[in-house]
């Protein structure tokens, strides 16, 4: 047995018209913050290389 945070977890399935299925996936906190953290290092990130760029021109 591992110590391992449990998988997100889905909500019922339901189908739209065209088909495509409903799926929502629910986040424990823990997981929408780590969400959270790499967003905001990923954009911290993209930022960082538009500077860089623009320091090249």
């Amino acid at each position: 047995m591992t110590d391992a945070a449990p998988g997100p977890r889905f909500t019922s399935a339901r189908v739209d018209r065209q088909g495509h299925s409903q799926h929502r996936v629910v986040l424990t906190p823990e997981q929408a913050r780590a969400v959270g953290r790499r967003r905001s290092e990923a954009e911290q990130k993209l930022e960082e290389h538009r500077r860089q760029a623009q320091q090249k021109n």
